[in-house]
């Protein structure tokens, strides 16, 4: 597996926006992506960041949604979230709760 890795300032100002558009463009967007596996999306209100980590099946796939992002920086922009860091990485392992069965 790999992630497209993101660390963003967000104009709070604009939150409203950003969520709609969060909810409304970009999730559905990006659960389309050739790939996609599992998405987070986070928001630490302390320091006005928000946090992305987007896990896809292939290095591939990941490398071709983090050029779909970066050519969006300018419209992201306009909705008052600029992106400080963006990246592909390796993911090395994961964990979860395991589920219950009944």
């Amino acid at each position: 597996m790999y992630a497209v890795i993101g660390i963003w300032t967000l104009d709070e100002a604009l939150r409203a926006e950003q969520l709609r558009a969060l909810r409304d463009e970009i999730v559905p967007q990006t659960t389309r992506a050739p790939g996609f596996l599992h998405g987070y999306w986070t928001h630490d209100p302390e320091t006005g960041k928000a946090h992305t980590m987007i896990i896809f099946s292939s290095s591939q796939a990941a490398h071709d949604y983090k050029a779909q992002i970066s050519r969006r920086y300018q419209a992201i922009a306009q909705l008052g979230i600029i992106g400080d860091i963006l990246r592909t990485v390796d993911v090395v392992t994961s964990a979860a709760v395991p589920s219950k069965v009944t």
